[in-house]
């Protein structure tokens, strides 16, 4: 299943829990619902029910978090995993690319409607694609969600050379060289290559490397912090083989790949704490409480004109006549990295596994939707 499916799939499931109820809600008698679990108590049976290497949560309500986590660093440590350890973001990464390219639109460096032609040479059926349409995945370029699709991508620019401005110069010229799979517009595609695009359109504009943007327009500003490869000794992921959980050995190109070439659409590594506070900083300036990035701002990109039609960084989710933010991060081999909250209360619950597979996801989507209720 690629990342798309993956997405539509958890997305159906986020809609139907919060139509019908969560089951450790709506259908608990009432005595049990005097003396309700905490979220550590959860957390630490969820870890244990599901033998899940590791697990963290984190649940922002009315401004002030709780975190709750359990397990180890990997199946053979006796390591415990503790707050303050780095967890791959994956595509939740891509809200801090929309949030750069946010911070230029409000400093008048661009504009949503801007022609990516403006600095980048591309076929001319995209000569009318926009920044917009890039960060809403309408652009009609080569997603390049499969690690297949970047294997071919690499070979068909005579392999990588390690210099990570050539390799992605020369992935990007030759995406753009790339005839549109669609009108840029006409529909919704999700898809890694837009961010990519987006985070050297930022350079242009920055004059600066996309970390240091980064860096400079959202990790100061919030006093949080964050980085683009794995930690030593931090937390592993782990795919269900054979009935057990094993470790997943990253190979040095995969590093590469991932967690440089790129880091605009899913390569940072970040705490819970730290993810929580870049939640409310979102949730905060939807309400107008923050300065970071104005209201106006941050409701547009928390918004869609048509169903089928995604955020600005962002899947928005319509139920009941409320608005859910939400997105989700994985390499739907060892680790799953997601988050919900609700525009309306701006109650949040993040959540990580660092075991992938249907069991161990479906538990902690569903103690999320739980919390998030």
């Amino acid at each position: 299943m690629n990342l798309s499916s993956f997405i539509s799939f958890v997305v159906s499931i986020f809609i139907s829990v919060l139509l019908l109820g969560c089951n450790t809600g709506a259908n608990k008698k009432p005595d049990d619902t005097k003396n309700p679990p905490s979220l550590t108590e959860q957390v630490s049976k969820l870890q244990q029910q599901k033998n899940i290497p590791a697990v963290s949560f984190a649940v922002l309500e009315n401004g002030q978090p709780q975190f709750a986590l359990a397990g180890t660093l990997a199946v053979s440590s006796a390591q415990k995993i503790v707050t303050s350890d780095l967890l791959p973001l994956g595509s939740n990464s891509k809200a801090f690319t929309a949030s750069l390219i946010a911070r230029f639109v409000e400093q008048g460096k661009l504009h949503w409607n801007d022609k990516v032609s403006q600095w980048l040479p591309l076929h001319a059926s995209y000569k009318d694609l926009t920044l917009e349409q890039l960060l809403r995945h309408e652009s009609g370029l080569s997603p390049l969600t499969e690690m297949k699709d970047v294997a071919d991508a690499i070979n068909a620019i005579g392999g990588l050379t390690g210099d990570l401005t050539k390799d992605q110069d020369a992935l990007i010229n030759w995406v753009l060289a790339t005839p549109s799979r669609f009108m840029p517009g006409g529909k919704t595609e999700y898809g890694n290559t837009n961010y990519v695009i987006a985070g050297r359109i930022a350079e242009h504009v920055g004059k600066d490397s996309y970390e240091n943007l980064v860096r400079r327009e959202i990790f100061i500003p919030l006093g949080i912090n964050g980085q683009f490869n794995a930690p030593k000794n931090g937390v592993l992921g782990h795919s269900w083989e054979n009935n057990q959980w094993k470790v997943k050995n990253i190979t040095p190109e995969e590093e590469y790949i991932n967690s440089q070439l790129a880091l605009a659409a899913g390569g940072w590594y970040m705490s819970m704490p730290d993810y929580t506070q870049f939640l409310k900083a979102n949730i905060d300036g939807l309400r107008g409480q923050s300065t970071w990035l104005k209201e106006p701002t941050l409701k547009y990109m928390h918004s869609t004109t048509r169903a089928d039609q995604l955020g600005i960084g962002w899947q928005v989710l319509n139920s009941n006549g409320e608005t859910f933010s939400q997105h989700l991060g994985s390499d739907e081999e060892s680790y799953l990295h997601g988050v919900i909250f609700s525009q309306k209360s701006g109650k949040a619950v993040a959540f990580f596994t660092s075991g992938y597979s249907d069991a161990a996801v479906n538990a902690v989507s569903d103690l999320a939707l739980q919390w998030e209720k």
